[in-house]
């Protein structure tokens, strides 16, 4: 298993031994840094979260760390509380123990309501580029595709399409292949299922981030709800 590395993750979690939620920390909240025990002289991973009114854990008490790394994984490490306060959390990662959760699905989907065009079909190896670009609406996103819908354009399975999707009023590029089409019981289309093809990595810390975002903000309104 690969040292945990800051820039490959997008949000941990720090759970107690029953596995549930202590604290969950966006990149810019935590670091990841690799120091020498003084006392064993072996090297020791840790998680430090920075964080307003977190609770203040006994130190040495055993904890895991779930890193949700930018790729789509969850890699689940065991670890103890080194040192604890209300704005500050170490926890040594027992790295040599970490082990990848089986998921479900390869990238986090979330529900959208993004704005979108089409500014070129390829079909069959010909690329068309529109004259006037196709609008369409996001319905479910994720860091590996999307579910594209209310297009005023014919699409066909296998299509690759530009894009350019407005991500909160940041206009991002992108490049997509239609997988699947979702159709009503007489055949009418509902929508297409897309995956992006050929990311470049600035783009993909864009969808990452924007996908975070929809998480946090879920379980800001799920708290707001109990």
């Amino acid at each position: 298993m690969a040292i945990i590395s800051k820039e490959r993750i997008q949000k941990a979690d720090v759970l107690d031994s029953e596995d549930k939620l202590l604290i969950t920390a966006e990149n810019e909240q935590f670091s990841v840094p690799t120091v020498t025990n003084s006392m064993t002289g072996r090297s020791e991973t840790l998680l430090i979260v920075k964080e307003n009114d977190m609770p203040i854990l006994e130190k040495n008490s055993e904890v895991s760390v779930i890193a949700y790394m930018r790729s789509g994984e969850r890699i689940k490490y065991p670890a103890f509380v080194r040192s604890s306060t209300s704005s500050q959390i170490d926890v040594v990662l027992r790295t040599a123990r970490a082990q990848v959760m089986e998921e479900r699905r390869k990238y986090y989907k979330v529900q959208a309501d993004l704005d979108c065009v089409i500014n070129a079909i390829e079909r069959g190896g010909v690329r068309n580029v529109l004259k006037v670009p196709a609008v369409a609406k996001i319905k479910d996103f994720s860091i590996g595709g999307i579910f594209l819908c209310i297009c005023n354009e014919e699409l066909l399975k296998n299509d690759k399409l530009l894009l350019t999707v407005d991500l909160n009023g940041n206009a991002v590029d992108v490049s997509a292949e239609i997988i699947r089409l979702q159709t009503t019981a007489e055949g009418d289309v509902l929508g297409y299922g897309c995956r992006f093809i050929n990311v470049a990595p600035s783009t993909e810390e864009n969808f990452a981030k924007y996908v975070f975002q929809v998480q946090l903000n879920n379980m800001r309104n799920d708290s707001s709800k109990q």
